[in-house]
């Protein structure tokens, strides 16, 4: 309803109104899409989709809605795809994105100044499996070593003033973390206070002929 109603003639305070009403909107319907997510993987009930997927498309996908937020933050974000990953992989696509898509949520988020880059890197490949690297590097706020210990910790934040100044639930990389191991990856985090991040994610594809 909020779609129609920017649709038609409203004045610049209307829009703004209904605007904020369209994002709260989105925001919690990602809250609870990530909470029922996190239940299945707890309960054991979550199953993974094994499918061709061209892997340009995953990206281009990923890539567009990451960079129409950074942009209105006024971030930078770059990525780099190594050219030797199999342009057809094997694997759950969708959550390959919402992966990428929280850890690129979460960056832009604790970025006030600077910018993202994203790579992609293919570690290793035989016959069947190729190993990928994901790199989501970060200019923002970074995180201290007491951070970092609770950091996967499900409805936990860094410290309470984060949840304050940036909102969420603390579930989001929680449920990431879930979702690399369900995958058969692994998931791994560099960060120092006032210097940024970078997390890193290992993940195994099937290779398509």
């Amino acid at each position: 309803m909020s779609d129609l109603a920017l649709d038609t003639e409203l004045d610049q305070e209307q829009q703004e109104y209904l605007a904020i009403i369209k994002q709260s909107s989105h925001d919690l319907l990602d809250i609870l899409n990530n909470i029922l997510d996190f239940s299945s993987i707890e309960s054991g009930d979550m199953a993974l989709t094994q499918s061709d997927f061209l892997f340009s498309d995953r990206m281009s996908q990923t890539q567009e809605q990451a960079r129409s937020q950074a942009t209105k933050k006024g971030l930078s974000f770059e990525t780099r795809l190594d050219p030797n990953i199999p342009p057809i992989l094997m694997g759950d696509s969708k959550r390959l994105g919402q992966i990428l898509d929280n850890l690129l949520d979460n960056a832009i988020k604790f970025t006030q100044a600077g910018g993202i880059h994203l790579q992609a890197t293919l570690l290793e490949k035989s016959s069947q499996v190729a190993m990928l690297r994901f790199d989501i590097k970060d200019s923002g706020i970074g995180m201290s070593e007491d951070q970092l210990q609770r950091l996967f910790r499900a409805f936990s934040q860094g410290d309470s003033s984060s949840t304050r100044q940036y909102g969420g639930t603390g579930i989001g990389l929680a449920l990431t973390k879930r979702l690399v191991e369900l995958m058969g990856g692994e998931i791994r985090v560099e960060s120092q206070p006032a210097h940024g991040s970078t997390f890193t994610v290992l993940l195994p594809f099937g290779v398509s002929e």
